[in-house]
């Protein structure tokens, strides 16, 4: 009897530890964010509801604290800032990954203004854009067809944060 208590104690102590150590990991997914250790990815999937007349994609990405994240999966990042109450436009940011570009825009004007480099928001940085991330985005990801999106921790810490897609 003692010989089966004995298991029973190691048991527990065991599956305790191991809660203990994942506990970071446990609470945010109970949460429903993601945390992630540094040079880790997720990959999200991109589902367009293609057969309604109108549809759209969004990314929301979400954080408390200060993360640095890499984004990847398209050719084009349209980040939005917002609305002009002037003349009830769309302004962003438009990253084009294969021209290296990144242009301000107004859907009010027909050009964009090419970004100098000193530009505080994301960087384009080989096939993908880096974000630095602190409260929240809104990133539009129409596309035709489905695909996906991977996101990687280039921070040199574990950071937790919200990322969730929009398909309408």
């Amino acid at each position: 009897m003692k010989r089966k208590t004995y298991y029973i104690v190691a048991a527990l102590i065991f599956f305790a530890s191991l809660l203990f150590s994942y506990r970071n990991r446990l609470y945010y997914s109970l949460k429903g964010d993601y945390y992630l250790e540094p040079k880790s990815k997720i990959r999200l999937k991109v589902r367009p509801k293609v057969t309604q007349i109108e549809y759209s994609s969004d990314l929301y990405l979400e954080s408390d604290e200060k993360v640095l994240l890499k984004l990847e999966g398209r050719d084009t990042w349209h980040e939005n800032c917002g609305w002009t109450y002037k003349n009830m436009g769309d302004i962003g940011y438009r990253y084009s990954i294969t021209e290296r570009v990144i242009k301000k825009y107004d859907s009010n004007t027909d050009n964009g203004i090419i970004v100098a480099t000193g530009h505080k928001g994301a960087t384009i940085d080989g096939d993908g854009i880096i974000v630095p991330l602190k409260g929240k985005r809104k990133y539009s990801v129409t596309e035709d067809h489905d695909y996906s999106i991977t996101i990687t921790n280039l921070s040199d810490k574990p950071v937790a944060f919200r990322a969730i897609v929009a398909d309408r």
